[in-house]
């Protein structure tokens, strides 16, 4: 057998066939964003006239702060309606990096929320509660878009990871007062109504 020597030709090796590394990073089981089944957050939403958002943007906040976002959580929640643009941004960069994009540009998403939030603020200090509430049932839908697009990302991200769907005890406590706030207020105008 005899061994030539070709200067032109690919160069070979011994080691085998090379393995390529795959471009996913590994993540530590924790998904990016908080995650809440759709029918769950509507719920607690609804029962709770949106006071879950409060725990909701909080919960989102959180996760980002542990993979070095900057928002603090407890501001995030707190004055959700100014960094809501930041949260909804975030999903909607990350979503499209997975070919996954939410619907519509994160600003107009962002800026329908405030938007609804201070329509909601002016009908409650004019003391229209129809409108108050149509306001505030209404905010629920540029936040069911965000979730749904950040439950899809974490569900590629970290496939295994719980998808809280089920209520807890705690969300029930928390449905008993919401449903007792709403009969106090639904019962309240119709006193005022037959008066």
């Amino acid at each position: 057998m005899s061994t030539t020597l070709e200067p032109f030709a690919p160069p070979k090796t011994m080691m085998g066939p090379s393995k390529k590394k795959s471009k996913k990073k590994k993540t530590n089981g924790k998904p990016r964003f908080f995650s809440v089944g759709l029918v769950k957050l509507t719920v607690l939403s609804l029962v709770t006239f949106n006071f879950y958002f409060f725990y909701w943007f909080f919960k989102h906040f959180q996760h980002l702060k542990k993979r070095g976002g900057s928002v603090n959580p407890i501001f995030g929640a707190f004055f959700h309606p100014l960094f809501c643009f930041s949260l909804f941004h975030d999903v909607r960069e990350r979503a499209a990096r997975h070919g996954k994009p939410m619907p519509g540009p994160s600003y107009c998403w962002a800026l329908l929320f405030v938007g609804l939030w201070l329509g909601n603020r002016v009908l409650d200090a004019n003391g229209d509660v129809f409108g108050f509430i149509v306001f505030d049932l209404l905010r629920l839908v540029p936040v069911l878009v965000v979730q749904h697009s950040a439950n899809m990302i974490n569900q590629h991200e970290v496939p295994d990871h719980p998808a809280n769907r089920r209520f807890t005890w705690q969300n029930w406590i928390w449905m008993g007062l919401g449903l007792l706030l709403w009969a106090m207020i639904l019962g309240g105008t119709i006193i005022q109504l037959m008066q």
